[in-house]
């Protein structure tokens, strides 16, 4: 269920995000949003957009789960009203070690791969992740995952086993 993915990663970030005084909420209606997958690589994929996002959000700022279906897909959304990333450097926010510009990140720390993991565990469910932002007013990070797992083509069988 990916309405209680995103149920556990509020609950595992709700005092962070308090003590910030950064209202984290999740919206996912009344579905809980099956879909085949690996429950825990996918709470690690939101848990790393969820952290970023509360790293990049100022105090009395807002960070927002939202969990939807879309033509076989399950469409997860994390958005936030913090620094915004700018045009320039959205290409780049995936890949490992890549940090935005020291004026923007010299407060916060951190290494560059929490979003190169969230995008590597999306795409080992053949899912798709993107980044939309506007530089001082926020980030929207999505991911689509297909509701159901794609099988994957049969083995052939081994010549050199009887």
């Amino acid at each position: 269920s990916m309405a209680k993915i995103a149920e556990d990663v509020v609950l595992t970030f709700q005092d962070e995000a308090g003590s910030k005084n950064i209202t984290l909420t999740k919206e996912s209606g009344n579905s809980p949003h099956f879909l085949e997958a690996d429950g825990v690589k996918i709470n690690i994929a939101l848990s790393n957009l969820v952290k970023n996002a509360l790293q990049f959000t100022n105090p009395g700022g807002s960070v927002q789960i939202n969990v939807e279906e879309d033509s076989g897909y399950i469409k997860v959304s994390v958005s936030d009203n913090g620094i915004g990333i700018p045009i320039r450097d959205l290409p780049k926010v995936f890949e490992r070690f890549f940090q935005v510009e020291e004026h923007l990140t010299r407060k916060h720390h951190g290494m560059g791969l929490g979003l190169a993991v969230a995008k590597s565990m999306i795409e080992l469910h053949n899912g798709r992740i993107w980044a939309e932002s506007e530089e001082g007013k926020g980030s929207t990070f999505t991911f689509l995952l297909p509701v159901e797992a794609e099988s994957k083509p049969a083995k052939p069988a081994d010549p050199f086993v009887n």
